[in-house]
């Protein structure tokens, strides 16, 4: 007789967050929970038939409290993983409400960046069993094994043997040393696809702002630099995938599942160059033809404008940059240290080359003047190829290193304006940055920037080298918040109204 596999089931919480607008919900930017799907992956691939897995999304999968009551009762998880960003706390806090009482013996682990030893919100919930820090894999694994073995009662009696997890005891949070982060990402088994519905996510649009059916890559994890207002889930060591396992699974996903269109979303996927040319090189001589993404990844200053057009050679049609700031001495105290005119000349080359160019922008730094701020975006300004020019107010998020010193700085955190998503334009003041002050620059960049007709002219160009008119509509429709039927009256021609 077959014994009793343990159901195990992954939720990716996630709402309306760009448009906020539910009459533009098929409009909103959905991804694959390529986090969960590794974790199914890793699961699977160490307890075989012990166990079964469910990887389920609050944007595809159900809607609302009732459809996930019936889902849960249809599955009846053992163990219940929930990925946690910090602007769908509210969210995960009304699964585990369910859960407790739909549910009420499963275990309920909770992961992902918002999960810290700084985030009281979160950790004050006592509903949840066990919280994850930093990588999922290896803690899951153990906790999965305990729990087989011995059942949940013991396990949560022997929580203290288990690495880089927290929990309560005794009336307070106690956490257990950090494990350490895995090195040989080789050895990975590629995420579980088989696990979600991709038809489902065609849905919305993508990273790419469109409804093509679109893979995600995580190539490395780890990022050597230091940048103050940045998590640190995967460790500051760099750890990359060979440029043959990358190339495996881009062949994989687009035979296997017809994948064309691939988001890479590394931390600092060009840090090795060497690495870089192995993989564009076998992508150019050996194929398959499909595009990628860099949504963001790209340091400018690791580039050259060799490695800029291997990368166009094996696909690449979408890169992010990120300058964050033009003042040299606040990119020194947030220990970016951008090379800004490095970051110049590839972001210019990228838009000669018809790459659709992003560029990023944020104001609110400690001790950041409104003069500071006002060059900043004097200086973005001068990109008029840039497709999506993102300005945004700086996100004192916990467990990040900015947050722990803004009282330091005299900066008061407000948690209502990091609990919000991060395009959002909800501003944490300072001491020389009030929210005055950031709406007149808002302003300013939406008239000066972000409706600049020459800009968008150009963008509309090299959007057209890449997609359909009705994919560059879709995009328009999410960026201006209202449906676009016709690029020419609806956005170029409304600019000039």
């Amino acid at each position: 007789m077959m014994a009793k596999k343990n159901k195990i089931l992954f939720i990716e919480p996630s709402d309306s967050w760009v448009t906020n607008n539910k009459a533009l919900i098929n409009f909103e930017q959905v991804m694959i929970p390529i986090g969960l799907m590794y974790l199914s992956a890793y699961m699977k691939k160490y307890f075989n038939r012990q166990v079964e897995t469910k990887i389920l999304s609050t944007m595809t999968d159900f809607n609302g409290n009732e459809e996930f009551s019936k889902l849960l009762e249809s599955f009846m998880p053992d163990i219940v993983c929930i990925r946690s960003v910090i602007f769908y706390t509210e969210k995960v806090f009304q699964l585990v409400d369910v859960i407790r009482e739909k549910s009420p013996e499963s275990l309920i682990i909770l992961g992902g960046p918002n999960v810290s030893s700084d985030n009281a919100v979160l950790l004050n919930n006592r509903k949840i069993d066990i919280f994850v820090e930093g990588e999922g894999e290896e803690s899951l694994k153990e906790i999965v094994k305990t729990y087989i073995e011995h059942g949940k009662t013991m396990l949560l009696d022997s929580l203290e043997s288990l690495g880089g997890i927290l929990f309560w005891k005794n009336g307070k949070v106690v956490g257990t040393p950090k494990r350490a982060c895995l090195r040989n990402l080789d050895e990975l088994p590629f995420p579980d696809y088989h696990g979600i519905d991709l038809e489902k996510y065609t849905s919305f649009l993508n990273y790419g702002y469109s409804r093509r059916k679109m893979g995600v890559l995580f190539t490395s994890r780890g990022c050597p630099y230091r940048c103050t207002y940045c998590h640190n889930v995967f460790g500051k060591s760099f750890r990359a995938r060979s440029a043959e396992n990358i190339y495996e699974e881009v062949s994989y996903l687009n035979s296997e599942f017809g994948i064309c269109d691939f988001c890479i979303v590394d931390d600092n996927f060009t840090f090795d160059r060497k690495r870089v040319e192995k993989f564009t090189d076998m992508m150019i001589t050996k194929g398959p033809k499909v595009n990628f993404y860099f949504p963001n990844g790209i340091r400018a200053d690791s580039l050259t404008k060799d490695l800029m057009d291997r990368l166009i050679a094996s696909g690449a049609i979408w890169m992010t940059f990120s300058l964050e700031t033009a003042s040299k001495r606040l990119q020194k105290l947030i220990k970016k240290n951008m090379d800004i005119e490095k970051l110049e000349e590839m972001v210019h080359y990228a838009c000669e080359k018809n790459v659709i160019t992003n560029l990023c922008l944020m104001v609110g730094f400690p001790t950041e003047t409104v003069e500071e701020a006002e060059e900043s975006l004097k200086y973005f300004a001068g990109f008029k190829k840039v497709v999506l020019p993102y300005y945004f107010a700086l996100k004192y998020y916990p467990g990040t290193e900015i947050f722990k010193d803004a009282g330091n700085y005299g900066i008061m955190i407000n948690k209502e304006t990091y609990e919000e998503a991060y395009h959002h334009a909800s501003f944490q003041e300072t001491p020389l940055i009030k929210r005055r002050d950031f709406e007149r620059l808002n302003h300013w960049y939406l008239r000066n920037i972000f409706l600049n007709r020459e800009r968008l002219n150009n963008s509309v160009e090299i959007l057209a080298k890449h997609f359909s008119v009705d994919e560059i509509k879709d995009m328009f429709t999410l960026f201006f918040r209202r449906r676009v039927k016709d690029i020419d009256k609806d956005v170029l021609n409304y600019i000039m109204s």
